[in-house]
């Protein structure tokens, strides 16, 4: 009997599913509507007008927000349309993507205001700075989206708010536009939000699952969440290793806004999440007068929620100690940075331990509480304005406190070290003083940087240099600290002595702003001397193996320096064009001392090689220009040591390099190191899948670079596999 009522279950199912699968082809062409679509009126203030001329985000989607994922392509043409098709918006490209996709920062207010934007822009900017007592034009609120990929909500959402503020109409709203500048970056992250959207879209279904066994909830590997080289883009607003971070950082620092909105998503088993966070968890050198607004402002999302009956949380499990993320940079110069974490249904729905979570449910509570910003912001814009406009006049006091005038770092040999170290501070607004020093004609030029303790950037100049050892809370979010001169292997110390030479500015390094600079140490290239015997670059040089590879792609023949050897440079151009100004040198007619050459030294020989000496001369000048300092040698004939036709400097083989990637492998150890190869050292980088290291022929590579979790992926012969492949050398 049982087995009876078995079969006839399943043949019930069979003839369902066979029912199902011959009515599809019918309900296709019928064009059934999708019953989980949502409609922009899902999203919008109810009672608000909106002028029909401006065109909703459907008009580029296709479809209501919130039907796809949005590709970056579309946010960024939307908004461009709405710049297009009315006054109060501009739309400004601040950045360009590894992968090519633009950045931009879109500026809605008033038509009268955008006629003297750049005027307000100064005008807010000057009385930040100079702690002005009274309001002098409209606030600045900035609105970031998305600098997570695969947090979609974030992006989403941007684009509504972008039709609400340009299409609502009525006395209420152009009131408020005449009071403020909105800046929206609508999409910080457009190569991670382009991986992730065609993940999402690809397994979208019209009937869509909430199981979190669903494919849609678990992304192919890197993710979206990273950018092109999976670098997480929420911890670069200090580093500014990437195109992305420097040309945002460079927006920021023109407009000081006095709000500033940070979008994320968060597992699907929690619901939502909006600053303050842990009270403990701060930076101390916030001032607490910040938290005070932070939670006033928090009042205006809770009322929101409860009036959508939806769940949230405060002052748990975020903190806001590190500055080098998106809600709390701006805590260090005089701003209010505000965390938004939304329950994330990655693709279309979740079934999370708080509920079911969907992704116009999430789009619209991140919607809902970019307008409590705004509202909160423009009721508490007396208290705001004055906490921004005091805070670098009331920074200056702490500096009494310190027992020194100044930070001092330098490095000694490489000099390109310390020069990164100050490019980046001076891109934060840190003043930098530059002075060059040189003990004796022939001695190697000093290039010292000195920071002044008494400047408006008193506390992010602290947050970096300073060294804390002991924390009311010591469990952390994320990153606890940051200490610059560590990750620059620079000399710092303090000095009671006030800055001398010349203050910098990013015109300094190649360009008015970092998006617009190559970020590269400009080494003279006048040391290239047609007559001598050889050219020498250092080991220590930071971009020696960029060097290394541009000359051996151009064919020319380099060798590696086994021994310590010593060398004469007639002319001394290396010390003396270092400078570009000749300081202190005059022509003596004497004989300049012999320079050493340690072990690891590139060395080119102008004989010995297959190219012509003015080829061999042009690749040289390329690779010093790029930064390399070379060194010319008068004859091969050394003062100490190895001649330079010795079998102690042999020719420097091209190297084939495979980096592990997918399955388990960390994509942000994998990201650093392709990225480093690729961008810095200009090495080709085969990524290869950790589950094909036994089928590859390991033989056509010299390096195979393992970090964390390659192995992992290993089948059972792999490991003997690359063990012998270790062994034939």
């Amino acid at each position: 009997m049982h087995n009876h009522s078995m079969l006839h279950r399943l043949l019930n199912g069979l003839t369902f599913l066979l029912a199902v699968l011959a009515a599809g082809p019918l309900l296709a062409q019928r064009g059934a509507p999708d019953p989980h679509a949502p409609k922009l009126a899902d999203y919008l203030p109810e009672g608000q007008a909106y002028d029909p001329r401006i065109p909703p985000p459907e008009a580029i989607l296709g479809a209501p927000v919130g039907t796809h994922h949005a590709r970056p392509d579309q946010v960024v043409r939307y908004f461009e349309r709405l710049a297009e098709e009315s006054p109060r918006v501009h739309v400004s490209p601040y950045a360009t993507s590894h992968e090519g996709r633009r950045l931009i920062l879109c500026a809605i207010t008033s038509p009268a205001n955008h006629e003297r934007l750049e005027e307000l822009r100064r005008a807010h900017v000057k009385a930040v700075h100079t702690g002005a007592e009274t309001e002098t034009g409209p606030q600045v609120v900035w609105m970031g989206y998305g600098v997570h990929g695969n947090e979609p909500s974030a992006q989403n959402t941007s684009l509504l708010l972008g039709y609400h503020l340009t299409a609502a109409v009525g006395a209420e709203i152009e009131a408020y536009l005449e009071r403020t500048i909105v800046l929206i970056d609508p999409v910080l992250n457009p190569d991670g939000t382009a991986r992730f959207a065609l993940w999402a879209n690809m397994h979208r279904a019209k009937n869509p699952t909430g199981h979190r066994a669903n494919r849609d909830h678990d992304e192919a590997w890197p993710g979206g969440r990273t950018n092109h080289y999976w670098f997480d883009l929420n911890r670069d607003w200090l580093l500014l290793t990437h195109p992305e971070s420097r040309g945002r950082v460079a927006q920021f620092q023109r407009w000081l806004p006095t709000v500033l909105t940070d979008y994320h998503e968060m597992g699907g088993d929690s619901t939502y999440f909006f600053q303050p966070g842990i009270p403990t968890r701060r930076n101390p050198l916030t001032p607490e007068r910040n938290h005070e607004l932070t939670r006033e402002i928090a009042r205006f999302h809770a009322e929101a929620l409860d009036e959508l009956g939806r769940l949230y949380f405060t002052e748990e499990r975020f903190d806001d100690f590190y500055y080098g993320k998106g809600s709390t940079y701006p805590d260090v110069h005089g701003s209010i940075g505000i965390l938004f974490e939304q329950a994330s249904a990655r693709g279309q729905v979740f079934d999370g331990n708080s509920g079911r979570v969907t992704f116009p449910m999430a789009i619209q509570n991140q919607f809902t509480t970019s307008l409590s910003t705004l509202r909160a912001a423009d009721a508490m814009r007396r208290e705001l304005g004055s906490y921004q406009r005091g805070f670098y006049r009331d920074a200056l006091a702490p500096a009494s406190e310190l027992e020194f005038n100044s930070w001092v770092f330098s490095s000694n040999g490489d000099q390109v070290r310390a020069y990164e170290l100050a490019k980046r501070l001076v891109a934060h607004g840190i003043e930098v003083y530059r002075a060059e020093t040189r003990e004796a004609p022939y001695t190697a030029l000093k290039v010292q940087y000195t920071v002044p303790v008494r400047q408006l950037q008193i506390r992010l100049a602290r947050s970096i240099f300073e060294h804390r050892t002991s924390w009311p809370d010591n469990s952390f979010y994320d990153v606890s600290a940051w200490t610059f001169q560590d990750s620059f292997g620079v000399e710092l110390e303090t000095s009671e002595e006030l800055p001398n030479g010349a203050q910098l500015d990013l015109g300094d390094f190649g360009g008015s702003k970092p998006a617009a600079s190559a970020w590269t140490f400009p080494t003279p290239s006048r040391q290239i001397t047609e007559d001598a015997a050889g050219w020498v670059l250092p080991w220590d040089s930071h971009y020696m193996p960029r060097a290394a590879v541009q000359l051996l792609e151009r064919g020319v023949m380099v060798r590696v320096a086994s021994k310590s050897f010593e060398a004469t440079d007639p002319t001394n151009a290396f010390e003396r064009d270092l400078s570009q100004r000749a300081v202190g040198i005059t022509n003596s007619g004497e004989e300049p001392p012999p320079y050493t050459v340690s072990p690891g030294a590139l060395v080119v020989t102008r004989g010995a090689q297959t190219l012509t000496q003015e080829e061999v001369r042009e690749a040289l000048i390329e690779s010093a220009e790029s930064g390399a300092p070379w060194r010319s040698m008068a004859t091969g004939f050394t003062d100490g040591g190895p001649d330079l036709g010795s079998g102690s400097t042999p020719l420097l083989d091209a190297p084939s390099v495979a980096l592990l990637v997918d399955g388990r492998v960390s994509s942000y150890e994998a990201g650093e190191i392709w990225h480093d190869l690729d961008e810095r050292v200009g090495l080709p980088v085969t990524l290869l899948d950790a589950s094909r290291v036994g089928s590859v022929e390991l033989e056509d590579f010299t390096h195979l670079i393992c970090v964390n979790g390659a192995t992992q992926r290993f089948r059972d012969n792999d490991a003997s596999t690359v063990l012998n492949w270790v062994r034939q050398g």
